[in-house]
């Protein structure tokens, strides 16, 4: 009887360092590292900044855009007007003016298709710049919700509060990622743009 209570004692003694590893390891752990106001604060600003940047650019593609657009209905109406002129020039048998205009349409719809690619090019980077703007309202919004946790965690706030802060900085965080991946997803685009703008560039320079 004596050595079975020294065995339970022993294990007791042994498992004692086990099991509070054990309760410290189910301790919450805080998932926003604490780090100084002067570094989360200089971080807004910055994005503040990116933030107006990125509208600028906005509305510079946005006026490219409608003027890309201007274009493409421009030629569309030349080449209606065009159409017409050959359906005439065939049906009186014109064949002289039936090969010049049809090198017309020929050269208008190569033209349209370059500013086709170019409004689409424009569209694109219009896109990729609104989406930085949103990028950036993530950003500030998660700084400001992390200024508010370590300001807190200062003054040694309410626990409830501080995991409600905790809590909104991860989820604002979280948006800030998925408006990352959108705006990169963009960029993406862009590129195919280019390449697409690029072959109709090439097409038309054939012709000259």
């Amino acid at each position: 009887m004596l050595r079975s209570w020294g065995v339970l004692v022993a294990g007791l003694a042994a498992a004692g360092p086990m099991m509070a590893q054990g309760r410290l390891a189910d301790a919450p752990e805080a998932l926003v590292i604490s780090r100084a106001l002067d570094s989360i604060r200089a971080d807004r600003e910055h994005a503040s900044r990116s933030r107006g940047e990125s509208d600028g650019r906005a509305a510079t593609a946005e006026a490219r855009l409608a003027e890309a657009t201007l274009q493409v209905e421009l030629i569309k109406k030349d080449l209606a007007a065009l159409e017409e002129r050959l359906k005439a020039a065939k049906k009186a048998k014109r064949e002289a003016d039936k090969t010049v205009l049809e090198s017309d349409k020929k050269d208008l719809e190569r033209r349209r298709d370059l500013w086709e690619r170019r409004r689409d090019l424009r569209e694109a980077e219009f896109e990729l710049f609104r989406s930085e703007v949103e990028y950036a309202d993530a950003a500030m919004k998660a700084l400001d919700f992390e200024q508010q946790l370590e300001r807190r965690r200062l003054d040694a706030g309410d626990g409830r509060l501080l995991e409600e802060l905790e809590r909104k900085t991860l989820e604002s965080r979280l948006e800030q990622a998925n408006r990352r991946r959108a705006a990169d997803e963009r960029r993406t685009r862009i590129v195919e743009r280019q390449l697409e703008l690029q072959r109709a560039q090439l097409a038309l320079a054939a012709r000259r």
